[in-house]
């Protein structure tokens, strides 16, 4: 018994230092432009949607295990990797496509905090937009990657909170728990229904952010184990970990050999996660490896169970609230904030708005540090901006069409710019999954060779298994055929439904 004991603990122990990276990617998960997806679906078609977000979550759950494994294995990201191994020219296109995204995802950030300002303190929409290039600076003068692991606990009390106020609605809601578990159980609808076909798609396309894909495959790099011998073809550490005489990512061939010493997270990893193997083999490394990405594939699953509670809570609110007494068009968040308010009362209002708010400025600082991932990794040393710069100018490209489209076509179309932006992110996503699956499926990529001293190499493979590889595949032809779809119906969605 005390051996169970001693082995949980040091189980648990492992885990909790590998915590973090899995929440700052769920809050990828929990953006505005989800909740309008959520919305309508609950809405029009009560709980009926929810085995769709079900099975979102299980995609995304693959998908962010091979960003871990990608990351941990390589030291890469998903954009070095991209700059290392494809062509000059497709690693600039997926580059600019990249920046597309990552400025519709500020595009979302910015116009729902500023719908949450225009709820909860009754600033117009548009001041809210101008306001919320604000918080760029004050992210920017508390950034310190010394501290990494404080934003971290910041995103993972943010997504908690959101959590937190959705709990609260679904009490105040009361939902038919029957309906809801009957939800999650796939049915017909969306071959019956071309409204919820569409619905499904976008929950589908809005779920799997690409931005996400190279945020994760960069920051499990600061999980990864210490590495005491000579690795072949290593290539690193973390964006923010100062190293002396690091070959650049797009210098370095398949033969050379570069030594670390370490490349390991700014939290400690207990020894209890050491394995009990000499640690002079290679098989200890081998052995650390395979660890650390069971650590952070756990740490992913959990997380991004969270962001499936929270999306699932969205649509079953919506439901209770909306498709349960018949308002069935609710196409626009302050719509929903309307109707919450008056069904469910003042204080699930709140709730609502400030559930939105803190979304938007979460999502605000994995958007601020994704967007220096992927300019670093896609670009390396060929154009250099101090983060502060480069954070203003991709605000100020998101900021100002949303200014104009309010000052223009009125605040009360607002939501017709945060769908756009949703297609915009759809358009980039096939361009970030299809690489992802062919670097995790090479094995000449996935391969280690490591060694100790003057011993011989010691290869050890990590490539996509035939099923996963098979599953990863299938998952991304689906993904994009949906998202060409999607991307159809929603700029030519009226002659669609003609």
């Amino acid at each position: 018994m005390s051996n169970t004991l001693k082995h949980t603990k040091s189980f648990f122990k492992s885990f909790a230092s590998f915590l973090g990276p899995g929440y700052m990617v769920a809050i990828g998960y929990l953006d505005p432009g989800n909740w309008a997806t959520d919305l309508a679906a609950g809405a029009q078609f009560g709980n009926k949607l929810l085995f769709v977000i079900l099975l979102s979550n299980v995609v995304a759950v693959l998908l962010q295990y091979l960003c871990v494994k990608l990351g941990i294995v390589t030291k890469n990201d998903l954009a070095q990797s991209c700059r290392k191994y494809l062509p000059n020219g497709v690693n600039i296109f997926f580059y600019i496509l990249c920046e597309l995204a990552i400025i519709a995802c500020d595009l979302a950030e910015v116009i729902g905090t500023a719908i949450a300002l225009n709820l909860i303190f009754g600033l117009p929409v548009t001041l809210g937009i101008i306001l919320t290039g604000l918080d760029v600076m004050v992210i920017l003068f508390g950034w310190n990657t010394k501290h990494f692991r404080r934003f971290e606990i910041v995103l993972f009390g943010c997504v908690a909170l959101v959590f937190a106020c959705f709990v609260v609605l679904i009490i105040k809601a009361q939902p038919e728990w029957l309906s809801v578990f009957k939800g999650f159980v796939p049915n017909r609808l969306v071959l019956d229904n071309r409204d919820a076909l569409y619905i499904a798609m976008g929950i589908l396309g809005a779920t799997v952010m690409p931005h996400n894909l190279y945020l994760h495959s960069h920051i499990v790099k600061f999980r990864t184990p210490k590495n005491e011998g000579t690795t072949e073809d290593n290539l690193g550490v973390p964006l923010f970990v100062e190293t002396f005489d690091e070959p650049e990512c797009n210098e370095v061939s398949p033969l050379n050999v570069s030594t670390q010493v370490s490349s390991v997270t700014y939290n400690t990893i207990p020894a209890d996660y050491m394995p009990l193997v000499n640690p002079n083999s290679p098989f200890n490394y081998f052995k650390l490896i395979k660890n650390a990405i069971m650590y952070s594939n756990y740490d992913s699953i959990l997380a991004l169970s969270v962001a499936l509670l929270v999306n699932s809570s969205i649509l079953i609110v919506a439901a209770a609230a909306f498709y349960k007494i018949g308002e069935t068009n609710i196409a626009e968040l302050k719509d929903a904030h309307s109707m919450i308010t008056a069904n469910l009362g003042p204080f699930a209002g709140f709730c609502f708005a400030l559930a939105l708010l803190l979304s938007g400025q979460s999502s605000t600082i994995t958007g601020t540090i994704a967007g220096q991932i992927c300019m670093d990794g896609f670009l390396g040393n060929k154009i250099k901006l101090a983060p502060w710069l480069r954070r203003i100018i991709t605000r100020s490209l998101a900021i100002v069409p949303a200014v104009l489209f309010a000052v223009f076509k009125g605040e009360d179309s607002i939501n017709d710019l945060l769908v756009l932006s949703q297609v915009v992110l759809s358009l980039q996503l096939p361009f970030a999954v299809i690489p992802l699956v062919y670097f995790t499926c090479s094995k000449e990529i996935m391969t280690i060779k490591h060694k100790v001293g003057n011993e011989e190499y010691v290869e050890k493979s990590y490539e996509n298994s035939k099923l996963l590889g098979f599953l990863a595949v299938i998952v991304s032809i689906v993904l994009t055929f949906l998202n060409g779809v999607l991307i159809y119906q929603s700029l030519f969605m009226d002659e669609t439904k003609k």
